[in-house]
């Protein structure tokens, strides 16, 4: 079974992603805080990550950019997207050259994320 983590400060993003995933057989972890997904990353290896890039900063005045540059550290085999609420082309590129697979703009249409996740099996 292929796993997914998903990051977002959003719960109902969250819980919605991973509902919709579950549904079609992935094991899906979803984490709300940079420090929560660089843990499960860790342990867990998933094959894709989910990750918001604009996330609320943490107390270490963290978002989904540093969570992108550790979880690569920790699970450099993990595909990783990036979602954005606002198209920023620079922070796009910077991701990219981070490591990131491919990017999705929010509102989220899951079925174009289910295409990125399938096409990768």
């Amino acid at each position: 079974m292929k796993k997914i983590l998903v990051m977002d400060d959003e719960i109902d993003i969250c819980a919605f992603v991973k509902t919709f995933f579950e549904e079609r057989g992935f094991q899906v972890f979803a984490s709300t805080t940079v420090n929560d997904a660089i843990s499960i990353a860790k342990t867990e290896m998933p094959y894709l990550v989910i990750l918001d890039i604009k996330m609320k900063k943490d107390e270490r005045n963290r978002n989904g950019i540093t969570a992108l540059k550790e979880i690569k550290k920790v699970s450099p085999e993990s595909k990783i997207v990036m979602i954005t609420g606002v198209e920023d082309n620079d922070v796009v590129q910077e991701a990219k050259n981070l490591g990131a697979h491919d990017y999705i703009t929010k509102p989220l249409e899951l079925e174009q994320l289910l295409k990125i996740v399938t096409d990768e099996i």
